[in-house]
């Protein structure tokens, strides 16, 4: 489910993050333990990615300029543990939206 915003009608697996700041950037919820979980669409260009790799059982949050034709990420973060998934999304947002 797409969420901008105000995060109405969420699902409860993302109540651990919408708390979080995310810098004026457009926030898409899409699918818990999925390749493609959320997406945050920053003012400045930047999206920031979170996915679920199953094969590896790793979170992983990429950091990347908007582009539609290539998804080149400068930066990827791997999270093992779920818990510390939010924590570290909040760090990815704030790194991304200063660049």
């Amino acid at each position: 489910m797409a969420v901008y915003g105000n995060f109405t009608d969420t699902a409860p697996w993302t109540e651990d993050f919408t708390s979080l700041d995310f810098c004026g950037g457009k926030v898409r919820f899409i699918c818990e333990q999925d390749e493609d979980m959320i997406t945050v669409s920053l003012p400045n260009g930047y999206t920031v990615d979170v996915g679920y790799q199953e094969q590896s059982g790793c979170y992983y949050i990429s950091i990347a300029q908007a582009n539609d034709a290539v998804w080149n990420p400068e930066t990827v973060i791997p999270v093992y543990i779920r818990a510390q998934l939010p924590n570290e999304l909040q760090a990815a947002v704030y790194r991304a939206a200063v660049l």
